[in-house]
């Protein structure tokens, strides 16, 4: 329907701001702190505890704790080069071990042969998403996947 035929003058919207990026929220945590672990129901059964060695060795990676090689037999190309390219970058930030804590980690088993993670990272007080996806191949479960946010 037109306004402007119903005697209704239109004003011209106001031209959009330029993009900025969202200023990163900074989070308190304590010391004693404990990072939460959750398993959603899922439709096979996921190892909590290998799920989250799995993402300690992954953080570790992309802090510079760890070698990336270290987790090369159980990666695809793509995840590795995720892994080293994340590790690259947070090379360049100098992150000390001092400096970070898993917050939560939660998986899910997307089915049989899947599991996804989601992970929350404190780096310097400000939350980072991490996400990796564990596929199964044969036997052996393999690091498919890994994306995280900006720090």
């Amino acid at each position: 329907m037109n306004m402007a035929s119903h005697g209704a003058e239109l004003t011209p919207l106001p031209p959009l701001s330029p993009i900025t990026p969202a200023t990163p929220i900074q989070v308190r945590v304590p010391e004693s702190f404990q990072p939460l672990v959750e398993v959603a129901a899922s439709p096979a059964p996921v190892p909590q505890e290998w799920v989250m060695r799995v993402t300690q060795a992954c953080v570790e990676v992309i802090i510079g704790h760890r070698s990336a090689q270290q987790l090369s037999s159980m990666c695809t190309a793509h995840a590795l080069k995720q892994l080293k390219i994340r590790s690259a970058i947070m090379n360049q930030k100098r992150v000390q071990r001092s400096q970070w804590r898993l917050a939560s980690v939660r998986a899910l088993a997307v089915n049989t042969t899947a599991i996804e993670i989601s992970a929350t990272l404190l780096i310097h007080h400000f939350a980072v998403p991490l996400a990796i996806r564990l596929d199964q191949v044969g036997d052996e479960w393999t690091i498919a996947a890994m994306e995280m946010g900006p720090v």
